[in-house]
């Protein structure tokens, strides 16, 4: 039903009449449910909005009342701001009721304020419905009529839609995989005479014990080591018998050479003949972070029985992998 719009406090404009689904006071938000009654709209429960409407009278609930879509609406216990943004009227997070401060939950403008007693109401929107950005489901970041997302280089940007908590989710991961920040890396190569191919290596001879050293630090932009390996290449195939120590402190700012100390235990790790080979140190780096100068001394054992690789394992260097 429809008739000339007009300020008066019964309201004016387009209106049903439906039966509510529970008690309704007047001048109350509502949405529809389900059931196809008429229930209280919330912007802290999603499965309530968006609003779709307001109560002109009370209606108690099983009852049909009258509930506007849009046109004026005037009460004298309002008290509105009124003019340019200010003026602006929302769904709020107590049920039912409207409030010039954008909720913390989900953001429908409503309504203008047109005096401190009336309102121009339209639940279809007022050309100011604004999105609302929240990270990870925390506190709302803002609130804007239109979001720009950005896909950099090396990210991908996924957007989907969520009717469960009625928003859009966005997920922003590095190419790399698993969300992990931005990559840095370096290669920390052994200073040798002896070569394996074209690469400068340590050779670890078989059934003699090898003690190789190596100084190498990480560069200021990595805040955390995402991953440290131990690049070799074996002669053959089998189990190399290793560990490691290091010693490890930040440059220039007061720390001992020994600040940190760490150590992986002698164990067996299987590799593949001519392959060039990872081994983890990641445990033995605990902490390390940019401008840590690290000394590592690296272990093979090749004289005991565990060590079944029977030739020569090339140590290469050190490779670090960081977030920044």
């Amino acid at each position: 039903m429809s008739y000339a719009y007009e300020f008066t406090t019964r309201g004016s404009g387009d209106f049903i009449i439906d039966i509510a689904g529970e008690s309704l006071d007047e001048h109350k938000l509502v949405y529809r449910e389900n059931d196809d009654l008429w229930h209280l709209a919330d912007a802290d429960a999603a499965a309530t909005m968006p609003v779709l409407g307001i109560t002109l009278e009370a209606i108690a609930s099983g009852k049909r009342g009258r509930i506007l879509f849009r046109g004026y609406i005037a009460d004298s216990v309002w008290s509105w701001t009124t003019g340019g943004d200010a003026g602006k009227i929302y769904a709020s997070a107590v049920a039912g009721e409207l409030t010039q401060t954008p909720p913390v939950g989900l953001v429908q403008m409503v309504a203008i304020a047109f005096s401190p007693t009336g309102i121009w109401f339209d639940s279809s929107g007022l050309g100011g419905n604004a999105v609302t950005v929240r990270k990870n489901a925390g506190a709302n970041v803002g609130t804007r009529p239109r979001l720009n997302f950005n896909e950099g280089a090396n990210m991908t940007l996924t957007i989907t839609d969520d009717p469960i908590d009625n928003e859009i989710d966005i997920d922003l991961a590095s190419a790399g995989g698993g969300g992990t920040a931005w990559l840095d890396q370096f290669f920390s190569a052994v200073d040798t005479t002896a070569y394996k191919g074209t690469y400068p290596t340590v050779p670890m001879i078989d059934l003699v014990d090898t003690d190789v050293w190596q100084t190498f630090m990480i560069p200021a932009a990595i805040v955390t080591i995402v991953r440290a390996a131990l690049i070799i290449i074996p002669n053959a195939s089998g189990n190399i018998r290793w560990g490691c120590s290091t010693n490890f402190g930040r440059v220039c700012a007061n720390e001992s050479y020994q600040q940190h100390t760490d150590s992986i235990a002698l164990g067996t790790t299987a590799v593949d003949q001519n392959q060039i080979e990872c081994l983890d140190i990641s445990a033995a780096l605990t902490g390390a972070a940019g401008e840590d100068l690290v000394g590592i001394k690296f272990t093979r054992t090749a004289s005991h029985a565990n060590d079944t690789i029977s030739e020569t394992v090339h140590y290469l260097g050190i490779l670090i992998q960081g977030s920044v």
